[in-house]
């Protein structure tokens, strides 16, 4: 009775993964259709030099609130989802430890970004900020530092529907919005912006009504000694995430710096928009498999994981080229006569967001034999042949050097990856351990 009772919770656990693997994905296409449909009524409805501007002050709030997380929710997850499973343990202390650190972080990085857009950002954006759209900046960074938690709290919870619909709202506010501000002839920098913040900070708020049950700890200075581990995870994760960020954000902000003309920074936006949606297939990837990997303790673990995953990398190829064909296509008849240069810019960056995609599954295992270390060496290896190579090419090809250098910076990061994984995991204990009985 035992054996037909643990075949009957397997079988119950794969149904329920299998569900919320749909969900999620389901979820996680729509963002992509919704926030594809973002990017075209923005593009079509705003100036190219007024859109390059719109994406640079994005990307830098955005890359605000992405060092602000300091590489929190990943451990947080694996850490959580660990302690669920120890009856000894306080998972809701733990959360309530990292929600309060979570709120200090982002409410540093928010008064830090204020700062910054006050004394630079009229230099940097090549155009006067008014003192409100640098108010709701910062109240943005806050707020999606926040909304980034708390959406990592339900992952780790298993509530993978709430999860989807916190997912996709924030885009479908936009297109209700937004269309109601092009038929009334209203869209500028300003309305966009508003748009795009109002929407996270609403996020933010729906978030922390759906996890009201979450204390947050103020004394989480004394909680040090007991979440060690967790702490030791962290100082890995802050470099990959900071590595990341850097990684994924400094090509639309290193234009800026270089002061490339604000026409051609648009043209590199809007194929960066287009290509960059790939990510959102990245990160349903992640937010399906983190779980699973945090739970691989065998060798027939292993072997189960690898087969799947072998499949799901054809399925990830497949949906990468369609998109990639479709996304060339809607570029080239629609905005070829405003934007040129986006079709073949978005092929190149469309490669880079590919490699990635396909490689993460695989990269994903650092995590179920213990070295954070390795994606941390892995970003740090795409940002210096990023800095390099944008250093040669874009001062000579600009917004083609940029594409170019991005695609090679993947390229090695992952390769590098993809190798170090490879040797850690054919060195791990777990690697040895028996199989488990029939």
């Amino acid at each position: 009775m035992r054996w037909h009772h643990g075949l009957a919770e397997r079988d119950v656990s794969r149904l329920v993964s299998a569900a919320s693997s749909l969900s999620v994905l389901s979820s996680h296409a729509l963002r992509l259709a919704l926030g594809f449909f973002v990017s075209l009524v923005l593009a079509r409805s705003m100036a190219p030099s007024e859109y390059g501007v719109f994406s640079l002050l994005m990307g830098f709030l955005l890359t605000a609130s992405a060092v602000s997380d300091f590489g929190i929710n990943i451990p947080f997850v694996r850490f959580y989802v660990q302690q669920q499973a120890d009856p000894s343990s306080s998972v809701d202390r733990f959360a309530g430890f990292a929600y309060g650190w979570r709120i200090a972080v982002s409410g540093v990085a928010m008064a830090v970004t204020f700062g910054m857009l006050y004394l630079w950002g009229e230099e940097f954006l090549q155009r006067p900020l008014s003192f409100w759209t640098i108010v709701l900046g910062s109240v943005l960074v806050f707020s999606e530092g926040i909304s980034s938690f708390l959406l990592a709290l339900l992952q780790a919870r298993g509530r993978f529907q709430t999860l989807s619909a916190l997912t996709v709202s924030p885009n479908a506010l936009r297109i209700i919005v937004l269309g109601a501000l092009v038929t009334l002839d209203l869209i500028t920098f300003s309305t966009a912006f508003l748009v795009f913040s109002g929407t996270l900070i609403v996020t933010m708020c729906a978030a922390r009504i759906l996890t009201r049950d979450l204390r947050v700890r103020w004394d989480f200075w004394r909680a040090v000694d007991d979440y060690r581990p967790a702490l030791s995870w962290t100082k890995w994760t802050m470099v990959q995430t900071l590595s990341n960020v850097f990684v994924s954000k400094f090509d639309i902000l290193a234009l800026g710096v270089y002061a490339i003309d604000p026409c051609r920074i648009g043209n590199y936006a809007l194929a960066l928009a287009f290509g960059s949606l790939l990510s959102v297939l990245q990160s349903s990837t992640i937010t399906l498999l983190l779980p699973r990997v945090s739970g691989l303790l065998t060798r027939d673990g292993f072997e189960e994981y690898r087969r799947d995953m072998v499949r799901l990398s054809v399925l990830l190829g497949g949906a990468i080229l369609i998109a990639t064909l479709g996304g060339y296509q809607v570029i080239t008849a629609l905005y070829a006569d405003r934007y040129p240069q986006a079709g073949d810019l978005f092929l190149l960056i469309t490669g880079a967001f590919g490699v990635s995609t396909l490689v993460t599954p695989w990269t994903l295992l650092t995590y179920a034999v213990n070295r954070p270390q390795i994606p941390a060496v892995q970003n740090l290896t795409g940002i210096g042949v990023l800095v390099v190579a944008s250093s040669l090419l874009v001062p000579r090809l600009e917004v083609t050097g940029m594409a170019v250098s991005v695609l090679l910076s993947r390229l090695v990061a992952e390769c590098v990856g993809l190798a170090l994984t490879i040797g850690a995991v054919r060195r791990s204990p777990l690697m040895s351990r028996d199989r488990r009985p029939a």
